[in-house]
């Protein structure tokens, strides 16, 4: 019998999501709550997880973090519900990394079928062989000992702060991984503004859309506080890409969420209006660097910089700053540090 947890409450929109589990045949497990959510999916090791993104104590975009950070859960299909079908509710938990989003109101069968489809496309992936130096077949390599396996005896660079990792224009010759630190990447204007894309911290990799689609850099990487990087030369990585299936896999899966990543971010920065770009710079800042994290997380960034990933000018992020201190959204210490201390109330000012 498939093993399934629910965590959550279904809405009033829903079916009953662990009833009609329950009846179709899998072993369902229900938490009401993330943090116990999280205890009850360490236990019982399920096939499958659902969830919907709004829980006590510890949100769904915090538990998929928190789950997606164990090995075993590499494969383990995420699906969220919502009763709220708004666009940019699911395209978050999409770029989160979760496999499927449904939004109410469904139908049984609608459930039905979005679980057996994210269990046999588990199973598939879970049955990819992967062949080791000596032939042999391994079918339980975790995401963990296939990067680590990638990465050993690789060369590790050293970047001080604001040093370049590489610039829009250069021809690749890396696959860099952030070991430790913080990179920003970045697009520059005619007239020298800089327009933050992404960044990028821990267990992040950079410079691989050029490598793979064999063109120029189309943004520029620099480090933003002391930063260490592993590099793969360029032959070496393409050739791991056609004898590895489960890290090319891999590798599509990043472009993929990189993609939908910056494309939302790129949105934001046309449309929203000035408080919305600094609300969601300062969420965007947080969930990167500390996801799990809730209220009293400190920013300690150049305004010059944040300012570059709102997409604004410095002025104008210092005075919406300012708005947002006397709002008491923020705190701002006298080193200059940002301390979030109602994120709830900047999300829904970030829309």
């Amino acid at each position: 019998m498939r093993k399934l947890v629910f965590v959550g409450k279904s809405a009033p929109s829903m079916p009953d999501i662990p009833d009609v589990l329950s009846i179709a045949g899998y072993e369902v497990s229900v938490a009401e709550d993330g943090k116990t959510g999280i205890l009850l999916i360490m236990d019982k090791q399920p096939d499958l997880i659902i969830s919907t993104i709004e829980l006590p104590y510890l949100d769904g975009l915090s538990l998929l973090h928190v789950i997606r950070k164990q090995p075993q859960f590499v494969c383990t299909p995420v699906i969220f519900v919502t009763a709220a079908p708004q666009l940019a509710e699911i395209r978050k938990v999409m770029t989160a990394g979760a496999d499927d989003c449904i939004a109410a109101p469904f139908t049984d069968t609608e459930l039905l079928y979005v679980v057996e489809c994210r269990l046999q496309k588990s199973d598939l992936i879970r049955q990819h062989l992967v062949r080791n130096t000596n032939g042999t077949l391994q079918d339980q390599v975790t995401e963990k000992q296939l990067l680590e396996a990638f990465l050993q005896g690789r060369s590790h660079h050293q970047y001080g702060r604001h040093q370049s990792i590489y610039s829009e224009g250069q021809l690749p010759k890396f696959l860099y991984y952030v070991k430790q630190g913080k990179v920003r990447l970045f697009k520059s204007s005619s007239e020298g503004k800089d327009l933050v894309i992404d960044l990028c911290g821990e267990g992040d990799f950079i410079g691989h859309t050029a490598l793979i689609q064999n063109t120029h850099y189309r943004e520029s990487a620099a480090s933003m506080d002391s930063t260490e990087l592993v590099v793969v030369p360029r032959a070496e990585f393409l050739q791991l890409l056609k004898e590895n299936v489960l890290l090319s896999n891999k590798f599509n899966l990043i472009l993929a969420s990189t993609l939908t990543h910056k494309n939302s971010h790129l949105v934001g920065i046309a449309y929203n209006s000035l408080r919305q770009k600094v609300a969601e710079a300062l969420l965007l800042v947080k969930n990167k660097y500390a996801p799990a994290q809730e209220d009293n997380y400190n920013i300690q960034m150049n305004r010059e910089v944040l300012a570059n990933i709102a997409g604004t000018a410095k002025e104008s992020l210092i005075r919406t700053l300012s708005d947002f201190k006397s709002e008491r959204l923020i705190e701002v210490g006298g080193d200059g540090v940002i301390r979030i201390v109602n994120e709830k109330k900047l999300q829904v000012l970030a829309g």
